[in-house]
């Protein structure tokens, strides 16, 4: 059967008009498809996505070029997704702070009586005027480093309510930059003077606070501080396309791996607590704390103990062979846990979720803190090699340098109660030497 051929229909205006067979197909220029236009008698067609995109573009300003109806695609709001409470929380998990409550939003005034423009607009500002600008933002975080010639450096995150830069402070101006920096604290407000090195990075000269972080919460209370000393499990099968293992910085203590899949192995032979109850002689009208209690209990892993676990913490098969497994501990440690605010060295990192896979594993509910480390207090996020008012430097960011720098007794390294216990005394001498906060919000790092 031989094929038909299309035979143009005389007399058809706008179009090629053509015939299969019986029915009258209508086929616009190519021209027009492309600008999304439609013959007034070509037959409806469902739109492509192309198509609608553009119906919502257009419909949100200037008139539509297509012919016919427009029909743009109404997505839900944010406000009917969730509440206000809800969008709150992601805000924090996400980003560390909430957006719709940015400390530089309300700073703004402030900042444009003092000539200070937001960060976000700095680089139209260097660009267009001068080699220098004056801005406001927040620094969350800052970075030490040495030069070769022994001087010390900051590399600084900044940010506003629209955008996040990196900064670098060099030596001439550090010291006056950190000490303002850590007045102000991470959810403070500085004012900033910077410049552009060429390459997009942020040069800043000098800073001062503009608004200092607001630690006027509710104190924190009787706190219990967890530590956790583990071996390496049975080895499992490695998770497709597995990357190196990566180290951490070390913490004084076994944990030595920052992944999940390597955590998920790991197995605890030991666990430490320290219970510190508030005393009405605190610093600034707040409560001071005093240890009350100090507790170790051994762990049956399941599994021996390998040896460079052993070499670190010192514990050998022998010493758990007649203890009890987890399972049997769990329940008793979830309430001890879950009675006080939780406190840990680093925490966040390792020990939580180290914890948080042996309570799945004894099939029992772990502390609200373990299943949600925003509930906890971290002490690792509040220690530096430079404080404020001190000549010296610590040495690293090790538990022992800073109990060492701090004057704070350790007692055994490497043992899941003295670490608890340490890490209970550095956060109380972090908090009366005015170096952490005070409120339990701004320990926890809610803004």
């Amino acid at each position: 059967m031989g094929s038909r051929r299309p035979v143009r229909a005389p007399g058809s205006q706008g179009g090629q008009r053509v015939r299969w067979g019986e029915r009258p197909v209508h086929l616009e220029p190519r021209s027009w498809r492309r600008k999304g236009l439609r013959h007034p008698s070509s037959p409806e067609r469902p739109q492509s996505f192309l198509e609608r995109t553009r119906s919502i573009r257009t419909s949100a300003g200037s008139p539509s070029r297509r012919w016919g109806p427009v029909n743009p695609i109404d997505f839900p709001s944010l406000s009917e997704l969730a509440d206000a409470e809800a969008v709150r929380n992601a805000e924090r998990r996400s980003l560390g702070f909430c957006l719709t409550t940015h400390p530089c939003r309300s700073a703004s005034d402030a900042a444009d009586q003092r000539g200070a423009i937001p960060l976000a607009d700095v680089d139209r500002a260097l660009y267009s005027r001068a080699d220098k600008a004056r801005v406001f933002a927040c620094c969350p975080k800052t970075f030490e480093r040495q030069t070769r010639a022994g001087l010390y450096m900051g590399i600084m995150w900044l940010e506003d309510d629209r955008s996040r830069r990196e900064a670098v402070c060099f030596p001439r101006s550090w010291d006056a930059v950190a000490d303002a920096v850590e007045n102000a604290g991470p959810n403070g407000v500085l004012l900033l003077e910077v410049s552009d090195d060429g390459d997009g990075k942020l040069i800043v000269h000098d800073a001062e606070t503009l608004v200092q972080e607001d630690d006027s919460g509710a104190p924190i209370g009787d706190f219990i501080v967890v530590d956790t000393e583990t071996t390496i499990g049975p080895e499992l099968l490695p998770p497709p396309n597995s990357r190196k293992r990566k180290k951490k910085e070390s913490t004084d203590s076994a944990e030595s791996t920052t992944s999940k899949f390597e955590i998920s192995r790991l197995r605890v032979v030991e666990i430490g607590v320290a219970v510190y109850r508030a005393v009405p002689r605190g610093y600034r009208g707040g409560p001071s704390h005093v240890l009350q209690q100090q507790l170790s209990r051994f762990i049956d892993p399941g599994c021996p103990i390998d040896a460079k676990s052993t070499e670190i913490h010192g514990i050998k098969d022998s010493d758990v062979a007649s203890q009890p497994p987890f399972s049997e501990r769990a329940a008793a440690l979830a309430a001890a846990l879950a009675s006080r605010t939780l406190v840990t060295y680093n925490g966040r990192r390792f020990d939580l979720p180290v914890l948080a896979a042996e309570f799945a594993r004894a099939g029992v509910a772990p502390p609200p803190a373990i299943a949600d480390p925003a509930l906890s207090v971290d002490a690792y996020d509040f220690i530096r090699t430079r404080y404020r008012g001190k000549k010296d430097r610590v040495a690293s960011k090790r538990l022992s340098d800073q109990c060492a720098f701090h004057r704070v007794s350790t007692g055994r390294s490497h043992r899941a109660s003295d670490d608890a216990t340490a890490t209970g005394a550095l956060l109380v001498a972090l908090r009366e030497g005015g170096w952490a906060p005070r409120s339990l919000a701004r320990l926890q790092g809610r803004r």
